[in-house]
């Protein structure tokens, strides 16, 4: 194996205060298994928002009064129910991510005005 600068550093420095054992430090490990995981998470979600797309307009045309009800087949009235239930909870998630993002800024805001 090779040594890389840190090895050759290290090696350097334990004999120059008398350790024996020398060690060699791995090199940097390739990081393209998590890279094409991030590219299959963004396939997938261009996936989801192309088969949404039809759905998203659909629920367009119905918030608009441009469909009515009665025109809806089952599966479009199921399917834009789904979607509602998906918009509410991912709203529902920002909201708490957004109340706890607040409560860290009041409590560093608390801790500042504190210690003063």
């Amino acid at each position: 194996m090779e040594e890389n600068v840190f090895t050759k550093f290290i090696n350097f420095i334990k004999k120059i205060l008398g350790k024996e054992e020398v060690k060699q430090i791995p090199e940097r490990v390739d990081t393209k298994p998590i890279q094409e995981q991030k590219a299959n998470i963004f396939d997938e979600l261009r996936v989801t928002k192309e088969e949404n797309t039809g759905l998203l307009k659909l629920q367009n045309q119905y918030e608009n009064n441009e469909i009515e009800l009665n025109a809806l087949s089952d599966d479009d009235i199921y399917n834009l129910n789904e979607l509602y239930n998906t918009q509410i909870a991912d709203l529902k998630a920002k909201l708490a991510d957004r109340k706890k993002e607040l409560t860290i800024l009041q409590n560093q805001v608390n801790s500042y005005s504190t210690n003063m």
